[in-house]
């Protein structure tokens, strides 16, 4: 979320983006089947491993899927991922009052899935970024985003991965300025960014990374995180070619 909202830290979802968030919640995460009609009468999930999971997944903004199953499996004394579902049905039910929800995301780079938890409301990435980020910073951040999603993937690759030589010096402009600073021309006025030195952008580029807005690769280069693949997936989708974006919305979304 680069960030308002501090419970859910990390992306602008439109009506089908939420409603792709809640199918993935109730039924779809975990890979494999739904709760079907042999569920009905499974074990009742306590109270208590949905607000572990929630306490861990919240301030993280996104976690391995596989570390919260671990997590599931540890806190039901289970051996399998049998409550897997059930837990994730649980935790949709007990954040949606917050305009919350939780979205599956397979990361390309890495071909792992993740669970990312996505604000609702309009342009939440901005608003969950907005707390912890300044003007200047999230207006560096969405030029990274479009440098990225529109540069060309090379072979084999779904997303292009960019340097950071090549990303500390985009030339941010006006147009990445009022997107990110606020929804009135007054506003961004009031907020005008500041230019990033070349170290300040390296710095951020490594925060990015590690809260999961960016992955950052063996290689030294950058790429999407799974918190932007979620939080701004429909400008993702709208800036890469369409070849990709039916490949990102078929396998990773």
């Amino acid at each position: 979320m680069p960030p308002r909202a501090a419970a859910a830290r990390g992306r602008p979802s439109t009506g089908g983006t939420q409603g792709g968030a809640g199918t993935q919640a109730g039924g779809g995460a975990g890979g494999s089947g739904g709760a079907g009609p042999s569920n009905r009468n499974a074990e009742p999930i306590p109270d208590y491993v949905t607000f572990t999971v929630i306490q861990a997944l919240m301030p993280a903004g996104a976690m391995l899927e596989d570390d919260v199953k671990a997590m599931v499996r540890r806190l039901m004394k289970a051996n399998s991922d049998a409550h897997f579902q059930a837990a994730l049905s649980k935790i949709g039910e007990d954040t949606g009052f917050l305009d919350l929800a939780i979205e599956r995301i397979k990361l390309p780079a890495t071909n792992k899935w993740y669970l990312c938890v996505v604000n609702k409301l309009k342009d939440s990435a901005s608003m969950t970024m907005g707390s912890h980020y300044t003007p200047d910073q999230l207006s560096f951040y969405r030029a990274v985003v479009e440098a990225i999603s529109s540069a060309a993937p090379d072979g084999g690759c779904v997303l292009a991965e960019v340097s950071s030589v090549e990303l500390v010096n985009l030339d941010v402009g006006a147009r990445a300025t009022q997107a990110a600073g606020g929804d009135t021309q007054a506003g961004t006025q009031a907020a005008k960014p500041k230019r990033l030195s070349m170290a300040e952008k390296q710095t951020l580029l490594g925060r990015l990374a590690a809260e999961g807005w960016l992955h950052a690769t063996p290689g030294g280069t950058y790429t999407l995180g799974p918190r932007t693949l979620s939080e701004l997936k429909d400008f993702v989708l709208g800036t890469v070619s369409a070849e990709v974006a039916q490949q990102l919305q078929t396998d990773y979304m």
